[in-house]
């Protein structure tokens, strides 16, 4: 007879089991709004974040005027008896002052203008450092929600197994009374019994430790959970695909750029400092005379100032340059590290991407195994009865039966959290994706609030527009040295729903034996004196095609040639918004290139359609395209920024 609780687990993680049961329990939505709402991680960073907006609201004051207020009064005693004898109170005099100051600053040499820039730089890479830890708790909560619900399905596999093992063991123990069997056989089922208490001790053991971590990252212990929703409508359909989100998505990587623009607005404050300053001052006050014992505002003379200051520098001692050179080196760091990360994030995807492709195979594997073990154990049970088969034949087809069972289990768990990984190494794992309604976390509300928060000088936009007037700018660094082009298109991977008919993919791996970049001048900043040390070009770019074809394998016996790309003109591109239409996506160009004031003129307009996953909608973004270099589209990012306009260099 067909053990009642093995058949309902086969039903479960053959696929019925992602029907909503009837008793409804606590679903993975809910986990991730609660969890999205109280995880102390996610608090912390927020806060973080938080912090890291008031600094841009201390860099555009730099733009605005400064007040202070000082009073003086100051008492001198004398002892002048041994002077005169005669006199009986010593000599005494009291001055007083006050005075209010206010400075505007009118010309910094590009230094606050940059300081702005790198502010808001930082504070975009502090957004994508928050979605990036956001996707860390998401993915979490996805793995302890998963890892609860594999324990519970294997804890239930376990009590089954006991059950049916000690009615086996009754069953030996009367065949043996009878004479059917030796007491061998009795002693090969208990054997079994007691490891199948072992195998139950173990199960509820890692029950115990799940549901302790499930309660650290959600924030309260689980009870009965529902099944987890599919994560199909959300994955890519081609490895291509997932390759080309996760270059767009991917917060580190985006998080990598936006620091790199952070410090090359830094290098441009460094080189401010060579740079003439010029500031308005205005005081008004009084400055008392001296007086006795009397009035302390007798006696007193107004004061009034107006003044324009011109500051110059001439000799530091070679530390403008040298923090001038600081910063170069360290804006070519992160430039390089922009690669690296995208490097990073390739790899990441394409083991996800393997994983995932492995994970559905062997899932579909375990569903037979899990079928064809359950009919062997019920024929052997019966043939046992009629004597065409021993106790141990049915004790071994049982065992059989259980590691089937609990392979489907976690088989069906490594698929959901392969999957998992995948969307999080894309930037596409997002919480209102797994939680419906939930209220979503927007970083830029406390941005504006904080923005605006302050006292607004009417002037401060014309002194703005004044620091930019021959303000240092950081040159796009010299282009790799082009080589030829890809002989042939690479092998695309299967699609996701479909089964593996070849080999998996080989991680990816760097590029065949290419000689390492020699130095290139003229070096990516230019300051004087002493000039700059020589930069090194920053690594080639790794396309989505590439990274494919280094994960096919190459031919036997054939070694393996180096990529090659021919050269072609600056193919990055400004985004200047995400809209609903085309339309509007339209419309929007059309404000960035007001908000440009000319800057964006003799520019090719794009709208670039990209299906939204899981959503049945599209997603329109407007593109800015023919930039000569990435620094001239830099240029004009920050030009639509300082206009309140939000734009990302691609």
């Amino acid at each position: 007879m067909l053990k009642g609780r093995r058949a309902g687990a086969l039903a479960v993680w053959a696929g019925v089991g992602l029907l909503a049961s009837s008793a409804r329990g606590e679903t993975l939505g809910e986990a991730v709004a609660l969890a999205y709402q109280s995880n102390p991680t996610l608090q912390g960073q927020r806060a973080t974040q938080r912090a890291l907006d008031e600094s841009y609201v201390q860099a555009e004051a730099g733009y605005k005027p400064s007040a202070q207020v000082q009073a003086l009064v100051t008492t001198d005693s004398n002892d002048v008896t041994a002077i005169n004898p005669q006199s009986l109170t010593p000599g005494q005099t009291q001055t007083s002052s006050a005075a209010m100051t206010l400075t505007q600053p009118i010309y910094t040499g590009g230094l606050v203008s940059s300081q702005v820039n790198a502010a808001q730089a930082a504070v975009l890479a502090g957004r994508e450092a928050l979605r990036q830890v956001e996707e860390t708790v998401l993915q979490n909560v996805v793995a302890a929600y998963v890892n609860v619900r594999r324990d519970q399905e294997n804890l239930e596999i376990s009590k089954d197994n006991v059950k049916v093992l000690q009615s086996e063991l009754a069953e030996t123990q009367a065949r043996y009374e009878v004479g059917e069997i030796t007491r061998t056989d009795v002693a090969e089922t208990q054997a079994q019994v007691d490891g199948a208490q072992a195998q139950l001790s173990n199960s509820q053991a890692q029950l115990a430790i799940d549901r302790a971590g499930y309660a650290s990252v959600v924030g309260q212990n689980p009870g009965t959970l529902a099944p987890e929703p599919p994560l199909d409508k959300l994955l890519p359909s081609s490895l291509d695909q997932a390759f080309d989100l996760a270059q767009r998505n991917n917060p580190q990587l985006r998080q990598a750029d936006y620091t790199e623009q952070a410090s090359a607005a830094k290098v441009a404050a460094a080189k401010a400092a060579t740079r003439p300053t010029v500031s308005l001052q205005a005081s008004a006050g009084y400055i008392g005379g001296s007086f006795g014992l009397g009035n302390p505002l007798a006696n007193y003379n107004h004061n009034v100032q107006a003044s324009a200051v011109v500051t110059v520098p001439l000799f530091t001692g070679g530390l403008t340059s040298s923090q001038i050179r600081q910063a170069a080196e360290t804006n070519n760091a992160d430039r390089i590290a922009i690669e690296a990360t995208r490097r990073q994030v390739i790899l990441a995807v394409a083991q996800a991407w393997s994983q995932l492709l492995a994970a559905r195979a062997n899932l579909k594997a375990e569903e037979a195994q899990a079928r064809a073990a359950n009919i062997a154990f019920e024929g052997s049970r019966e043939e046992a009865r009629v004597g065409l088969r021993s106790t141990l034949d049915v004790l071994i087809t049982e065992q059989n039966l259980s590691n089937a069972e609990y392979a489907l289990v976690n088989a069906r768990h490594d698929e959901y959290v392969a999957a998992a990984t995948l969307l999080s190494g894309m930037g596409a794992l997002y919480a209102q994706d797994l939680a419906a309604n939930i209220a979503v976390y927007d970083p830029k509300a406390n941005f504006d609030k904080v923005r605006h928060a302050y006292p607004w000088a009417p002037w401060s936009h014309a002194v703005e527009a004044i620091d930019r007037i021959g303000a240092p700018s950081i040159q796009p660094p010299p282009p790799p040295a082009p080589v030829g082009p890809i002989d042939e298109e690479p092998p695309r991977e299967p699609a996701l729903d479909t089964p593996i008919q070849t080999a998996q993919a080989t991680p990816p791996q760097i590029a065949p034996s290419r000689p390492s970049p020699a130095p290139v001048a003229p070096p990516r900043v230019a300051i004087a004196p002493p000039p700059p040390p020589p930069v090194a070009a920053a690594p080639a770019a790794l396309t989505s095609r590439e990274a494919a074809a280094l994960l096919s394998d190459p031919e036997p016996d054939t070694p393996a040639a180096p990529i090659q790309r021919a050269a072609r003109a600056s193919s990055v591109v400004v985004q200047v918004g995400s809209f609903d239409s085309a339309a509007q996506a339209r419309r929007g160009w059309a404000a960035a290139a007001k908000a440009a004031h000319g800057a964006m003129d003799g520019k090719e307009q794009r709208i670039e359609t990209v299906a939204a996953a899981g959503k049945g909608a599209a997603v329109y973004r407007s593109l800015v395209a023919g930039f000569a270099s990435r620094g001239e589209a830099r240029d004009l990012c920050q030009r639509l920024r300082a206009a309140n306009k939000d734009c990302l260099v691609r």
